[in-house]
């Protein structure tokens, strides 16, 4: 697994707290770093909490749209980490590349905490039963996208995880 380090696009960081060890948080799909405000609280202290926003998310710039959109987030956030090791907290989609920057910088994470990862992958192979019966969920969520519909496919996201239905969980 590579990643093209270019200059790519600078990602907005957020820094929490203080504290001896520096935890970098990656947040899901749809939210930003100021979702990581109660865990920075809790760790105040102990450790200084610092959370990127995401390309098309926060206070980030929108994505060029240049490669695959999780190796520029894995690209901004790893600029972020150059100096020693960090703990790394991720959660869903921040999961992903939280455990793509451990494959692909080592030296830079401490330790690697994923919450709510994205199971898509080892499902494939060891469920697929499970793998088809969320995509056919989710059929109208990735039509949404398919056809632009951003808007309809946010909606459609929060509801099924709202308890509505009609979306991924």
């Amino acid at each position: 697994m590579t990643l093209d380090m270019g200059a790519g696009q600078a990602l907005y960081c957020r820094k929490m707290g203080h504290g001896a060890r520096r935890v970098m948080a990656l947040h899901c799909t749809m939210a930003h770093s100021g979702a990581w405000r109660g865990v920075a609280d809790a760790l105040e202290g102990v450790a200084a909490a610092h959370a990127t926003d995401m390309l098309n998310h926060g206070q980030s710039p929108d994505w060029d749209g240049q490669g695959d959109f999780q190796d520029a987030v894995v690209q901004g956030v790893a600029a972020h980490m150059a100096d020693g090791a960090w703990d790394v907290v991720g959660h869903s989609f921040g999961a992903t590349a939280a455990l793509r920057l451990a494959v692909l910088f080592p030296e830079r994470v401490r330790t690697l905490t994923l919450i709510e990862s994205v199971f898509f992958a080892p499902v494939r192979e060891d469920a697929p039963e499970v793998l088809a019966a969320e995509q056919a969920q989710s059929a109208e969520f990735h039509a949404a996208l398919r056809a632009g519909d951003f808007n309809l496919a946010a909606r459609l996201f929060n509801r099924g995880w709202g308890g509505g239905g009609g979306g991924p969980r």
